[in-house]
């Protein structure tokens, strides 16, 4: 069971020990204790945010090698604490049998001491000599260029590149197909039902093109407005006093490219919090819409409507962008595809489409339709 925090378990030891250097835990042992810890909060919802937060940024700091501040954060959390309550509750969720006590027991970490100021005590960095002293600094510099150079190789590798996921963002790839997963189970039903008693269609197939033609309708809409944003965050970087004011407002083909993973970056990055502006231009540009067939008088299908609206757009702002895939009617029902309330080999009509990582790549959750 360790094993699978092992290397979490490493770098709190090392740091409770005061073994702060490269020899002792390198980069890359921060960077899978992050996810390790990661992982093991999102197996366990009574972890809380603020605890996996506070440790999230811990092992920041313990990856910076900035001792000092590494010791003022010991004075002011008891990361020891934190962590231990963390694996006790991942050690409860996984071995229900096992009691808080024999957990306690088994996994605590070395033996806490007082949380004084780093004073060089310590053999493997003693620091009594101005020579020392000099080498510790040099010895820190060196750790931290190799942090920031480590981030920037990390950016590189996942730039244009989904098949590595960060596992720390919970708005990645994996997890919004769960979120679409669910969009279909719970909110379409419920717009189904209300569109159902609400206009007095009978026809199952009507009911079902109308919610599909508002997904289709949120994706064509984030899209198109996911390629809008990355433009205006790229002209921002150019030309931060606005184009009107700049004689010449066309962006470099060269700049272009160089700004383009740092452009995806920022949106990825920030994108959601403009959900909700997002969703006021979606309403606004298609009011008329809305109003001409009274979604809006309806509360379970604008519910639906602004939930379309708010994946589509964290579709949109991936690195590729997710693809929805709606298969045409009158083609075979394939593997990508589950059906609906009947079986057969051909399509009558798309009830939900299927959800891919990026155009042309691989399966994240497949569609729905009704065969013939």
């Amino acid at each position: 069971m360790a094993d699978r925090y092992r290397h979490l378990k490493k770098v709190i030891e090392c740091i409770d020990r005061r073994e702060y250097y490269e020899q002792n835990f390198s980069d890359s042992d921060v960077e899978t204790a992050k996810r390790e810890l990661s992982a093991i909060c999102q197996a366990v919802p009574a972890i809380s945010s603020d605890m996996q937060r506070d440790l999230i940024k811990f092992l920041d700091l313990v990856g910076s090698r900035k001792i000092q501040e590494i010791s003022k954060y010991k004075q002011q959390y008891d990361y020891l604490s934190r962590y231990n309550a963390v694996i006790t509750e991942y050690e409860k969720h996984t071995k229900p049998n096992l009691s808080a006590s024999d957990v306690h027991g088994s996994h605590k970490a070395t033996p806490t001491r007082p949380n004084d100021e780093y004073d060089g005590s310590s053999k493997s960095v003693p620091l009594k000599t101005s020579e020392s002293n000099e080498m510790t600094i040099k010895n820190m510099e060196i750790s931290e260029l190799k942090t920031r150079l480590s981030k920037v190789a990390g950016e590189k590798l996942r730039d244009n590149n989904p098949s590595i996921a960060d596992l720390s963002d919970m708005n990645r790839p994996t997890k919004l197909a769960e979120h679409f997963k669910e969009l279909y189970d719970n909110e379409w039903t419920s717009a189904y039902e209300a569109l159902q008693s609400k206009s007095g269609m009978k026809s199952e197939e009507e009911i079902i093109k109308k919610l599909g033609k508002m997904l289709k309708m949120a994706y064509t809409f984030c899209r198109n407005q996911g390629r809008t944003h990355r433009n205006k965050i790229q002209e921002t970087l150019v030309h931060p006093a606005g184009i009107h004011v700049t004689l010449n407002a066309n962006v470099e083909p060269n700049v272009e490219k160089l700004l383009r993973p740092r452009v995806r970056q920022i949106q990825r990055e920030t994108g959601v919090y403009a959900i909700p502006a997002i969703q006021e231009i979606f309403r606004n540009q298609h009011e008329d819409e809305i109003k001409k067939n009274e979604w809006n008088d309806s509360k379970e299908i604008m519910t639906y409507l602004e939930n379309c609206v708010r994946i589509c757009w964290l579709f949109a702002i991936q690195d590729p962008p997710m693809e929805l895939l709606w298969p045409k009617e009158q083609s075979k029902v394939d593997d990508h595809l589950t059906e609906f309330t009947k079986r057969g080999n051909v399509i009558s009509f798309v009830v939900w489409p299927s959800l891919y990582l990026h155009a042309n790549g691989p399966l994240m959750c497949k569609g729905v339709v009704q065969p013939v």
